[in-house]
């Protein structure tokens, strides 16, 4: 396959360009299929038709599609709009991808979402060579999720990228393309297939969190974040980053983005407008219950990141190379902005533009995100010729930008020192100094959270309550040091018998208490009596006498509360010292 790129300043260039392109596939031995994709300024649009009708006449079947965007890059170079405060004689820009024995597909989704979704679905699942899908979005007003939701059942080896063309607040005048047909608003698609088609996408982020965690709490809808920690979202940021006093929504809120994990990756959030109610409106989606850390752009890093990731592309080997990255990495890095793709341009032929949302999927899910370059490699058939010599110069910021770097880096340093503070005070906190387990308060809190969880997807939930039987009488006889030994064995006990997802405490002197998640009572059960058996065999006293426990046992039932769980376990537990013998389990 091959790849090339070409400005535009005119009619004249539209000319040249598809002459230029014509002559170099004309060098394959083979073309199979064409795909021109066109960036155009939003006043470049009459050029559309122009560029159409030429490369339908050099290239009969062309799929040809594009949208109007404010900055395009062709190997690292770029273009901007006026609206970003810069203008040049270049209208747009068009690249054409030659497969020799693949196939690209161009089409726009239905408007709604939902049938979008299974539209694009069902072709997916009907091509079994489908690789990867390209996705030009007009805006981020479209409601993008039920469509996202249902190509994510996709099988996982098909790669999504893309983004969207325009910010929330100028959608006026704007177009996207493909072939005859022009929309304002939209979802326009490529499809990439081939059997001998290879698609690897790379996703760099690069801000660096600060900060404590905040919960999400509440959300008015998918964009708009109502309560974090369960105060109003527009308070607890103005609190941390002091908005109200003087708030850049392009360059500040580019600065301090909100980042969190999802599919195992650290994404971002950009912070849109603070609303008069107290919310914030976000430029993609928030979930109830994920956490979130305020970040902050640290040029340094940003580009570090990408230069990492860019270097694992090498192994793969492009032969063509689609970009998407974020308007708010070009604001953040500024003159310095061709250092992210500097390992690309000795990869791969690279085009692509920024956008205002960047398409990616995290752990098999698809979903928009902020701040993120995107590029996905595209080769046919097996590595040829030798592995590419990948050289890095040292990275260099101009000096303004430098100072600002090497400040955020300090404040990187001492907030990550913080962390390794905060954590090993969190650990004192939350654990038992003698076995290590969860302590009481921590054990609460986790079993509210259990409870919350349960509420919204119900799932068996059984709790043990456990006390070492005659505990007084074995410090009393063999003194403490031994009585400390008993409760470190039965926790290594607990541990042993559990699972990783359970949650195991001291609750307090000789008793200890364990969550287990997902287990019926037959289950938890079996747990408990695991737990007896393995404690009534230890060798541990010194004159032979053994150990025993008693278990209570309860299962959640719906509309439980704690304290309605604590007082039955707790009578389950009490009937068990009350029988003969003790060391029994016994259920409530």
């Amino acid at each position: 396959m091959l790849q090339r790129s070409y400005w535009l300043n005119g009619r004249e260039d539209v000319a040249a360009a598809v002459e230029r392109a014509k002559s170099e596939a004309s060098k394959l031995p083979r073309l199979d299929s064409v795909l021109a994709v066109v960036f155009l300024k939003r006043t470049a649009v009459p050029l559309w038709g122009n560029i159409l009708g030429s490369v339908r006449s050099a290239f009969p079947g062309a799929e040809v599609c594009g949208a109007t965007v404010d900055m395009s890059v062709t190997d690292g170079t770029r273009w901007l709009s006026p609206e970003w405060g810069e203008d040049s004689d270049i209208l747009g820009s068009l690249t054409f991808m030659f497969f020799e024995r693949s196939s690209a597909r161009a089409m726009v989704l239905p408007d709604d979402p939902v049938t979008a979704g299974t539209t694009l679905r069902q072709a997916l699942d009907e091509d079994a060579n489908a690789r990867a899908v390209g996705l030009l979005i007009s805006d981020m007003r479209v409601n993008f999720t039920p469509l996202f939701r249902e190509v994510s059942q996709v099988r996982s080896d098909v790669v999504f990228f893309g983004g969207t063309a325009w910010p929330w607040n100028t959608p006026e005048g704007r177009r996207l393309f493909c072939g005859d047909v022009a929309l304002t608003r939209g979802i326009v698609i490529v499809v990439f297939s081939g059997r001998e088609l290879h698609a690897c996408e790379n996703s760099s982020f690069g801000w660096a969190p600060m900060g404590p965690e905040l919960m999400v709490t509440r959300m008015k809808d998918d964009f708009t974040v109502c309560e974090l920690d369960g105060k109003p979202a527009g308070e607890v940021l103005e609190y941390y980053l002091g908005w109200r006093e003087s708030w850049d929504p392009l360059e500040d809120a580019m600065a301090f983005p909100l980042c969190f994990e999802r599919g195992g990756q650290l994404v971002g959030r950009h912070m849109n407008a603070f609303l008069d109610d107290g919310s914030v409106q976000l430029d993609a989606d928030l979930r109830v219950g994920e956490r979130l850390r305020i970040s902050c752009g640290a040029p340094f890093a940003i580009l570090r990141e990408a230069v990492a990731n860019h270097r694992r592309m090498v192994d793969f080997r492009p032969e063509a190379i689609a970009a998407v990255s974020c308007a708010g990495r070009h604001q953040m890095l500024r003159e310095n902005r061709g250092q992210e793709f500097d390992v690309l341009r000795q990869l791969a032929p690279s085009a692509g533009f920024y956008s205002y949302g960047e398409v990616q999927r995290n752990g098999g899910e698809i979903s928009i995100t902020n701040l993120m370059l995107v590029t996905v490699g595209f080769r046919e058939g097996e590595p040829t010729g030798a592995e590419p010599v990948i050289r890095v110069a040292p990275l260099h910021l101009q000096k303004q930008t430098s100072v600002i770097a090497h400040l955020l880096h300090m404040v990187d340093v001492m907030t990550q020192e913080w962390e390794d503070a905060r954590g090993r005070l969190v650990v004192l906190a939350e654990r038992d100094a003698l076995t290590s387990l969860l302590n009481r308060r921590a054990m609460e809190e986790s079993l509210r959270q259990v409870l919350r969880e349960r509420a919204k997807k119900p799932q068996d939930v059984a709790v043990l309550m456990i006390d070492l039987d005659d505990f007084k009488g074995i410090n009393d006889t063999y003194g403490h040091a031994m009585g400390d030994k008993a409760l470190v064995a039965l926790a290594d006990i607990l541990r042993n018998s559990t699972r990783r997802n359970d949650a195991i405490c001291r609750w307090g002197g000789d008793e200890f208490f364990v969550i287990l998640t997902g287990a019926s009572r037959a289950v938890a059960e079996r747990i408990a009596e695991r737990i007896r058996s393995a404690v009534s065999i230890l060798n541990l006293l010194p004159d032979g006498r053994r150990l025993t426990l008693s278990v209570g046992v309860a299962s959640v039932v719906p509309g439980d509360t704690p304290t309605q769980l604590f007082h039955r376990v707790d009578e389950a537990l009490y009937a068990s010292k009350r029988m003969k013998g003790k060391n029994r389990v016994m259920f409530r």
